[in-house]
C-alpha cells in the first residue's frame, strides 16, 4: 500500500459517454414496459367496479412480473450489451429499481391506494406510475415547477457531482475501495474499530451522494419529458440536517421509496389498528426484504441473504430506542437547551458516524464486493494518483496534471 498521495503526480478520469449511453438504454428499456403496464391499468381504473376482480389479479401479475423481469434478464441483456465488464453492475442496479418501484405501485393499483388525482388523465397516471421520484399531487392536481425549483435541483446536482469527485478521489487510491490506514496515522497502527466506522463514514456519504444524484438526474430529465412536472425531493441532506434518526429516515433519506413504504405498508397497517411504533417497524422490515431483493439483482455476485434485513430492523429498533430515551429519559430543561443550542450539522455527524460500522458490516460490503465502484467511476468524473495497481484502465479518458 502507497503512502497517501500528495497529488504532485494526478490523472483527471472523465465520465465515459459508452458506458452513459448504456444506462440510458437500459433505463429507457425498463420505463417502456413500466409505461405499457401503466396503460393497460390506467384503463382498468377509469373503467371502475365492474372490473374491480380484473384489476385486482392483473396487478398482482403485474407486480409478480415486476419482480421477475429484472432477474431473468440479467444475463441476456445486461451482460451481453455492456461496453465493458466492470460497467455491467450499472444495468441490473437500474433494472432493481424499476422492480420494486412498478411492484409497489401495481400494488398500490391492486388497493386503489395511489395518490388522489393520479387517474383524472392518462398523463398524470403515467407520471406517476412510470416515474420516479413521483409527481407531487396537490389537491388532485400537478403543479408545474417553478424556475426556483428547476434551479434548486439543478444546484443540488452539481453539488452531488462535486461530493461524488471527492469521495471517488479518496476512494479509489486503496484496494478495494476501503481506508486500510489513515495518512496522519502511517507508521501507527489504528485500531480495527476505528477503520470500521471511517470506512463507514465515507461509504455512507458515497451511497448517500450517488442515490441522490440519481433520483436529480431522473427528475430532471421528468421535468423535460412531462412538460414541467414538480416531483417530489429525492435526499433532503440526510447527513448533515437530520436532528434524529427519525427525522433522517421520515424525512430526509430517500423520499421516493419512503412514500412507496409508507402507503403500501405503513399507512394500511395504521388503519388495521396497528400502533405507530409497530407500524413503523414492520415498515423496516418490508424496507429490509426489499433491499434483499435489489441486493440479489446487482450484487448478486457478492450477495449474502439476510444482511439487508437485520441492518433496516437494527435500524427501526435504534430509532424507536432513541425516540424514547429522548422524551423518556431526557430532562425538558436539557431537551430545550439542545434544540436551541446544538447545530443540526454536529447531530446529524454524530449519528453518521455512531451507526456507520453497522451500515459497514451490514449494508455496503456487496455493493463494494460486486463492482458498484468500479462501475459509477466510469461515469463520474474523479482524480486517480498514477500509483500501479491502484489505476483503471479501461475505456477511460484522462489528463496529466
Amino acid at each position: 500500500m502507497a503512502d497517501f498521495p500528495s497529488f504532485s503526480n494526478c490523472e483527471l478520469s472523465f465520465p465515459s459517454f459508452e458506458v452513459w449511453k448504456y444506462a440510458i438504454l437500459v433505463h429507457g428499456l425498463f420505463c417502456v414496459v413500466a409505461l405499457f403496464l401503466g396503460l393497460i391499468l390506467y384503463h382498468l381504473v377509469r373503467w371502475g367496479e365492474s372490473n374491480e376482480k380484473k384489476r385486482q389479479r392483473l396487478s398482482i401479475v403485474f407486480a409478480i412480473c415486476a419482480l421477475v423481469l429484472p432477474l431473468v434478464t440479467h444475463s441476456h441483456l445486461m451482460e451481453k450489451y455492456s461496453p465493458n465488464k466492470n460497467a455491467t453492475w450499472i444495468a441490473p442496479f437500474l433494472a432493481s429499481t424499476f422492480g420494486f418501484s412498478t411492484f409497489f405501485k401495481s400494488v398500490n393499483v391492486g388497493l386503489m391506494q395511489f395518490p388522489e388525482g393520479s387517474k383524472n388523465n392518462l398523463k398524470a397516471w403515467l407520471a406517476w406510475f412510470v416515474l420516479l421520484p413521483e409527481p407531487i399531487f396537490v389537491k388532485g392536481n400537478v403543479p408545474k415547477a417553478s424556475m426556483k425549483d428547476i434551479a434548486n435541483r439543478l444546484k443540488c446536482f452539481l453539488g452531488k457531482i462535486a461530493g461524488l469527485f471527492v469521495v471517488l478521489t479518496i476512494l479509489v487510491h486503496y484496494p478495494g475501495y476501503s481506508i486500510d490506514k489513515l495518512p496522519l496515522t502511517s507508521s501507527t497502527t489504528v485500531p480495527p474499530t476505528i477503520l470500521l466506522h471511517i470506512n463507514g463514514y465515507v461509504h455512507l456519504w458515497l451511497i448517500c451522494l450517488w442515490a441522490s444524484l440519481c433520483l436529480d438526474i431522473s427528475a430532471l430529465s421528468n421535468l423535460l419529458t412531462t412538460g414541467g412536472m414538480q416531483f417530489e425531493p429525492g435526499f433532503s441532506n440526510p447527513l448533515l440536517e437530520s436532528r434524529c434518526l427519525k427525522e433522517a429516515w421520515a424525512e430526509r433519506w430517500n423520499l421516493p421509496v419512503h412514500t412507496l413504504l409508507k402507503r403500501t405498508i405503513y399507512v394500511p397497517s395504521r388503519k388495521q389498528g396497528w400502533s405507530r411504533t409497530s407500524s413503523a417497524l414492520l415498515t423496516f422490515f418490508v424496507s429490509g426484504w426489499l433491499h434483499e431483493y435489489t441486493f440479489f439483482v446487482h450484487n448478486r455476485s457478492a450477495y449474502e441473504p439476510g444482511k439487508a434485513v437485520v441492518f433496516f430492523l437494527l435500524m427501526g429498533f435504534v430509532m424507536v430506542l432513541e425516540s424514547w430515551f429522548w422524551t423518556q429519559c431526557t430532562p425538558l430543561v436539557m431537551r430545550r437547551w439542545i434544540n436551541e443550542n446544538v447545530p443540526s450539522m454536529c447531530i446529524a455527524i454524530s449519528l453518521s458516524i455512531l451507526l456507520s460500522g453497522v451500515f459497514e458490516q451490514y449494508f455496503i460490503q456487496s455493493w463494494l464486493k460486486s463492482g458498484f465502484v468500479d462501475a459509477i467511476r466510469q461515469m463520474l468524473p474523479h482524480m486517480m494518483v498514477a500509483d500501479g495497481d491502484a489505476l483503471y484502465d479501461e475505456n477511460e479518458h484522462r489528463m496529466i496534471c
